[in-house]
């Protein structure tokens, strides 16, 4: 009896690429619809503060997992596939191309990871430009990589085949990128530790506030320049530590000559030049904050819990200690921020339509149970003349969010 053979099936020229394209193509898809929906519509996850002295450690970790999932990337692509595809006229192997492809969407999921953490993670308003930097930088790889698949297709999707063809695939952090991010990373780092010392003054007494109205609009004339100095001049040396040495002898000299003149008797041993010290660093908070505060648009948000986290972030900005309450047994309490020695109760509404009076209640209530000193009703909106009527008797502040930048004139904090 003769043994009879099997004929082995035989495969179409140029499977290999076919397979690797389909493969990644299928992968690619629904982490591509997930990264456009992050870009698009955020669902924001459960993420980590960051505390703001711990912000450059964070930085240097996420470029890490971005430097290892590119360097993973480029094995899978240069050395990996082009193996499993075999030599020319060498049939590929089928495995090492399933493999390979698995490895690449493996790293696309970490792509994703990476993108929702840097931008979710919660760090002091002083970063969030910095943070902005990050969005996109490994989502832009992820673009690229379904381009691949696209350039196999092209080439190999007809009969017609012959020559030599070149798949490109360009895998890389952006150019300047950790320039910029050093950048941003120093000048924010300074305003947090600024912010910071700020905290941690105690309030002005009544003969430090008038010399406060003295001199505040000649600080005031010199603020842009002040602040470019300080952050010219102050700096984190190599063990960590904030050196203010040529900040405070640029201040001597500015008092010196701009302020002294004004205000007589005065000698760095004075405290009234301590005083004037502290005004300008006020000067200079209140200044970045309010450039920081076009990058904190509460316009834009349509999510009420958002809203709270923006309203608190906001309150960061301009100088407060502010948390967004937990959401059960808050008494009617959204927000709750401290500042000079005071404490500031706050319910957020994000609305279409007038605020009434029952927030105005609530808030007051809350004030009362917490034993604050302040309440204020946040809103979008407008609010009806009877909350109008209510707060004037109960002494709620009803402010809408753009006017925040007045809660220390209002509360008689400067």
């Amino acid at each position: 009896m003769s043994e009879t053979s099997v004929p082995t099936k035989k495969r179409p020229a140029y499977w290999e690429y076919r397979l690797t394209a389909e493969l990644l193509e299928q992968g690619l898809a629904p982490l591509l619809v997930k990264y456009k929906e992050l870009s698009h519509h955020p669902l924001k996850p459960a993420a980590p503060d960051i505390d703001g002295k711990y912000v450059p450690e964070w930085c240097q970790d996420k470029i890490e997992e971005l430097s290892n999932i590119l360097e993973s990337l480029k094995k899978i692509f240069e050395v990996e596939t082009i193996d499993a595809w075999g030599a020319s006229g060498v049939p590929g192997d089928e495995k090492k191309i399933r493999r390979a492809s698995s490895r690449a969407l493996v790293e696309g999921r970490k792509i994703l990871e990476w993108e929702e953490e840097v931008r979710f993670s919660r760090l002091p308003p002083e970063f969030k430009e910095l943070q902005k930097l990050f969005e996109g930088v490994a989502g832009d790889m992820l673009i690229e990589i379904s381009t691949f698949p696209k350039q196999i297709i092209e080439i190999f999707g007809g009969s017609n085949l012959g020559g030599t063809y070149n798949l490109k695939l360009s895998l890389r952090i952006p150019d300047k990128f950790l320039d910029n991010l050093m950048s941003f990373l120093e000048d924010a780092s300074i305003n947090y530790q600024f912010r910071r010392y700020s905290e941690l003054l105690p309030p002005l007494t009544e003969e430090q506030k008038i010399l406060v109205k003295k001199i505040k609009p000649v600080i005031r004339s010199h603020i842009p320049t002040l602040s470019r100095k300080y952050k010219q001049l102050v700096y984190e040396d190599e063990y960590g530590d904030m050196i203010y040495a040529n900040w405070n002898r640029e201040i001597d000299k500015y008092i010196t000559r701009k302020i002294a003149p004004i205000i007589p008797f005065i000698s760095p041993e004075s405290q009234d030049w301590s005083t004037i010290e502290r005004v300008i660093m006020d000067a200079i908070l209140d200044y970045e904050a309010a450039n920081e505060l076009e990058n904190n648009d509460l316009d834009d948000i349509t999510d009420p819990l958002e809203y709270e986290r923006g309203v608190a972030d906001r309150l960061k900005i301009l100088g407060w200690n502010a948390r967004v309450t937990p959401g059960s047994g808050d008494q009617g309490v959204d927000v709750v921020a401290n500042k000079a020695g005071k404490c500031l109760v706050i319910q957020c509404k994000l609305y279409s339509y007038p605020v009434g009076n029952k927030a105005v209640q609530e808030v007051y209530a809350a004030k009362q149970y917490e034993k604050a000193d302040f309440a204020a009703v946040i809103t979008n909106a407008s609010f009806t003349a009877s909350a109008r009527q209510l707060a004037s008797s109960t002494g709620v502040i009803l402010l809408h969010h753009e006017d925040l930048v007045q809660l220390d004139n209002l509360l008689d904090l400067r």
